[in-house]
């Protein structure tokens, strides 16, 4: 058997454990993070910099900048996609509201799904497709015609009164003292 190593070193201390943060301190950190993250995809997309010249700016790894703008990476390495899906944007909503219309379209035509069907999600999902495709190609989104069909018909009504007569008044024969 082997003898029992015995050293008259000091154990090393127990590492301290991190405590969690308090009220507060996490919102502080969170924004932190938010700035370097934007700043970091105004780097990459704006002015086409390396990531590891990211970090030198930011003040992180490169590793981390990598992990950082990872999500958006298919946009990053793209970015005329994404110019040409932003010039196509509101033909894109037209599209998915076509596909809702056709799934309402088909819930309705089928017996059994009509009966289990919240088509409330449908319409729902229509209006705000709808209303973003307008503001996307910058139409209005308020009921401009229910307007517009009120003033033409106040427009076109006579007006019926015994005082109908509009008559001009008379000018003053001195002006109005300053």
């Amino acid at each position: 058997m082997s003898e029992p190593i015995t050293t008259d070193a000091p154990l090393p201390d127990k590492p301290k454990r991190k405590r969690p943060p308090r009220m507060g301190e996490y919102d502080a950190a969170q924004k932190q993070y938010q700035a370097k993250l934007a700043k970091a995809i105004k780097l990459r997309w704006q002015d086409h910099m390396l990531e590891e010249d990211i970090g030198k700016v930011i003040g992180v790894a490169q590793q981390t900048v990598s992990k950082m703008l990872a999500p958006f990476k298919p946009m990053l390495d793209d970015p005329e996609a994404v110019k040409q899906f932003k010039s196509n944007e509101p033909q894109l909503m037209d599209g998915i509201r076509m596909l809702m219309v056709q799934g309402m379209h088909t819930v309705l035509t089928d017996p059994k799904r009509v009966a289990k069907m919240d088509l409330s999600r449908f319409t729902y999902g229509y209006g705000i497709m709808y209303d973003k495709a307008r503001l996307e190609r910058g139409e209005s989104t308020a009921n401009v015609k229910t307007l517009s069909d009120l003033i033409r018909s106040a427009h076109a009504t006579p007006v019926e009164s015994e005082e109908a007569e509009v008559t001009e008044c008379e000018k003053p024969s001195t002006p109005p003292s300053s």
